[in-house]
Order: structure tokens, then sequence, then C-alpha cells
């Protein structure tokens, strides 16, 4: 069985990613990822989705997450470890994906 975990790295509201609020969006949008906090941790196993993680950002990541769990290593990282994040515009979110031993 391949476990990977992942955890939440870091997260921007939507300031840090605009450089300036954004008027034409309700102020809970302009908020950090509402489901995610740094420092939570997830396990996947065998590709699975992980209990109480984000729909969407699975989705984004899946990819990444299958890569580790064959085996595969991305240059400039460290081995069994990469760095995605999701495709949520206003509040982007990246995590730390790293293939545990067996």
């Amino acid at each position: 069985m391949v476990r990977i975990r992942i955890t939440v790295f870091r997260t921007f509201d939507t300031k840090e990613v605009y450089g300036k609020d954004m008027p034409m969006l309700p102020a809970n949008w302009q908020t950090t990822c509402y489901r995610l906090k740094v420092g939570q941790t997830f396990i996947s196993q065998d590709g699975g989705f992980p209990e109480g993680f984000c729909p969407w950002a699975f989705a984004d990541i899946q990819r990444d997450l299958t890569m580790l769990r064959f085996g595969c290593n991305f240059p400039g990282m460290p081995k069994d470890i990469i760095y995605s994040c999701c495709t949520d515009g206003l509040r982007p979110v990246i995590f730390r994906s790293e293939r545990l031993p067996d």
C-alpha cells in the first residue's frame, strides 16, 4: 500500500494574490481558503481521496500524487516530495506532498 502525506503548506488571501482588495467580491471571499488550514495533514492511500480533504484541491493535485505514488521524482525537489497548488484563483493553497516509506 502506497501512502502519501499531504500537508497544507501555505494559504493565500485575495489581497496577497492581486495586491489589493477586490471591491466586486463579497468580503467573505477575500479571506484564505475556508476548508484548509496551514499545518493540516491528510493521508492518501493507494491514490484514494483523503477523508476531510477538499474535492476541488484533490482534483488539482491528483496528477502529482499519482506520479509520487508510482515513484517519480521531480527536478529540483527532494526525493519523494512535491509542492503543488490548487487552482482557486482567489484563495490558492500550496500543498507539500510526500511519499511515505512502505
